[in-house]
């Protein structure tokens, strides 16, 4: 699989790390979506007034 050479910006996906926080951005991401901003609030994991897209980008 290390030796796969793929083509224009999909190149990034060469660096593990970079592929691995994407994948785990995209994955978290669904997952807290589903879950939805209001649950987050209520468990507190999020306060009342933050931004739900960088609570996402941060997780």
């Amino acid at each position: 699989m290390e030796d796969i050479e793929l083509p224009g910006f999909l190149s990034i996906f060469n660096e593990n790390m970079v592929a691995t926080s994407i994948l785990m951005l995209f994955f978290f991401g669904i997952i807290l979506l589903v879950l939805g901003q209001d649950y987050l609030i209520q468990a507190k994991f999020m306060q009342e007034g933050q931004s739900f897209f960088f609570y996402i980008m941060t997780t």
